[in-house]
């Protein structure tokens, strides 16, 4: 008896030795990070996403997963020649959006099912997906669908980009050049890829034309809105200097350019508050109205009446280095015949 009852304190203390204990605390923190930091934000990042789509009556189809992987593996024909030929002054950059051929309607309705079906699966596994205990493998999975997506869309707005070329060379003019039109485009037809519903008939050049044109009306009337609020802020600007031997109103586009050329004055003559005074008052740098002097006081922190001070004493300095510089009269002397006309 003595024997078993030393052989049971000895297991006793050896399961509560110091180094039993640390072994146990060791396992439960390893038990702890099973989960890393890491992943947690990852899945986090994951859960928070807005994931939109058109959504379609076939994707809860137990066929609709096997029909998406053969229109992944599908090969279309992009060898084939285009059947339209770019322009000749088109620069070659965008004249290289001609050699992507267009898509059939069956191959571009298959492509946005395909796109919209990827982002529908993603989301359906979002939802099963719990922030607190993730599953690597279904983070994995979701991020999969939404790449697979991301590259079915820019495929089809690969073969669209010559849309967007051609209605830019149509609304371009001196308040949008063709370059800015054509950037704003891209941005356009994307944003349509994402909302276009292929299950209503009809093809994705209609709906991307009315698309794009309805926001290229929107950004040229705000650039000639911008244009005649700066050339009509500017006289007050300049003080309203009289040019000699003016008969005709200057050219809006020379007035803009008049413009730029104080402005560029502007930033070396002028410290950064009494820029920012400049600014503020005269609407100038996209603001829509200038604004009040209390206004611009409560920001810098002063009076409105030292706002005053500061605005007629910048305005004064401007005036002084276009006058004696000459600027104005220089620029309208260069001009061309056809500007003064």
């Amino acid at each position: 008896m003595p024997t078993t009852a030393t052989t049971s304190s000895t297991k006793k203390q050896k399961m509560t030795s110091p180094r039993t204990v640390s072994t146990q605390a060791r396992k439960g923190v390893k038990a702890k990070k099973k989960y890393s930091d890491q992943l947690l934000q990852q899945a986090k990042q994951i859960s928070d996403l807005e994931i939109n789509f058109i959504n379609n009556d076939e994707f809860p189809n137990s066929e609709s997963y096997d029909r998406m992987e053969v229109i992944l593996v599908t090969e279309y024909d992009n060898k084939r020649k285009p059947r339209v030929k770019p322009s000749k002054d088109l620069p070659s950059y965008f004249a290289k959006l001609y050699e992507t051929p267009l898509l059939t309607p069956q191959e571009e309705h298959d492509l946005f099912w395909a796109m919209n079906f990827l982002k529908y699966r993603a989301n359906l596994l979002k939802v099963s997906l719990d922030v607190n205990k993730p599953d690597k493998h279904l983070m994995i999975e979701i991020q999969k669908c939404l790449n697979r997506a991301e590259q079915l869309r820019d495929r089809i707005v690969q073969a669209n980009l010559r849309l967007v070329v051609s209605l830019a060379r149509k609304f371009c003019d001196h308040y949008s050049t063709f370059e800015e039109l054509v950037s704003d485009g891209n941005v356009t037809l994307m944003n349509a890829a994402e909302k276009f519903d292929c299950a209503r008939g009809f093809r994705f050049s209609t709906y991307a034309t009315h698309a794009t044109q309805r926001d290229y009306y929107r950004q040229i009337q705000k650039r000639r809105k911008n244009a005649q609020r700066i050339a009509g802020d500017q006289n007050e600007f300049l003080g309203n200097i009289e040019q000699e031997n003016e008969e005709e109103e200057v050219p809006m586009k020379t007035q803009v350019l008049l413009f730029q050329k104080v402005m560029e004055i502007f930033a070396h003559e002028l410290d950064e508050r009494e820029q920012h005074i400049v600014c503020a008052r005269f609407g100038i740098n996209e603001q829509e109205s200038g604004q009040t002097l209390r206004s611009v006081g409560e920001q810098l922190g002063i009076s409105k009446e030292r706002v005053r001070q500061l605005q007629i004493s910048a305005v004064e300095k401007l005036q002084e280095v276009l006058l004696g510089q000459q600027i104005i009269l220089q620029m309208i002397d260069n001009l061309p015949a056809s500007a003064t006309a």
